[in-house]
């Protein structure tokens, strides 16, 4: 299997926009997105290998929709503990938690 990388992200700890992360079958976390604390949107979806979301520890608010969907072997929604705020919808659907 491709194990996909997101490195080159590490240094950037806010977006605009926001984040879309989709059909990356390699993909086991999003640790380079550690430094984020804030972004527009996130939407994570289709990556089937994605174990957990630790690398999104430090978030603290989503100015916008948030969609974690079909994720069969995403261990629990941890990462996102320090998350404050989310000023739209929330879509958590397929996840093997």
């Amino acid at each position: 299997m491709l194990q996909i990388s997101l490195d080159g992200l590490q240094y950037i700890t806010q977006f605009d926009g926001g984040i879309r992360i989709s059909s990356n079958k390699g993909l086991r976390n999003v640790d380079e997105l550690t430094p984020i604390s804030d972004f527009a949107f996130l939407h994570l979806s289709a990556n089937p290998a994605l174990q957990h979301l630790e690398g999104l520890r430090f978030v603290k608010s989503n100015r916008g929709r948030m969609t974690i969907t079909d994720h069969r072997v995403l261990e629990s929604l941890g990462g996102l503990r320090s998350l404050e705020r989310i000023d739209r919808v929330v879509n958590l659907e397929g996840c093997g938690m």
